[in-house]
């Protein structure tokens, strides 16, 4: 279970951080040794994911906010449409997080603060329902 314990900052004070003011941070800690891992990935795929990581790390999350889901952007997907195992330190009140890496082949997570804690790579549409 991750619970990140984090001071209480108010906007008033001094020394407050607004996350969705700085730039996209990108973290493989969690990421799956399956199916689902960079490491499945075409060669081509993991071109394309680093050019994209590229990208967004160049891009506060405001920015990431307001871009189309299928370009640059990201959209939630519900826990519930996963069709893998989720693993045990996903809690049932994280949000999770895509971002198209390859095309609309997405990468899967989720952000705490500035970070996006990628945890799948869905290269084949197989990893949740798609709308």
């Amino acid at each position: 279970m991750i619970k990140f314990k984090a001071k209480r900052e108010c906007q008033g004070c001094p020394h407050y951080i607004n996350f969705n003011r700085e730039n996209v941070v990108f973290s493989f800690k969690f990421m799956v040794r399956d199916e689902y891992s960079l490491f499945s990935c075409s060669q081509e795929e993991k071109n394309a994911f680093l050019k994209t990581m590229e990208k967004l790390s160049q891009l506060t999350w405001e920015n990431v906010m307001s871009i189309n889901r299928h370009k640059l952007g990201c959209e939630h997907i519900s826990q519930k449409s996963i069709k893998t195992p989720i693993p045990s330190y996903i809690t049932p009140d994280t949000q999770l997080i895509a971002f198209r890496f390859s095309g609309k082949k997405a990468m899967v997570g989720f952000r705490n603060r500035d970070t996006f804690y990628i945890i799948w790579f869905d290269k084949d549409f197989s990893l949740y329902k798609h709308g």
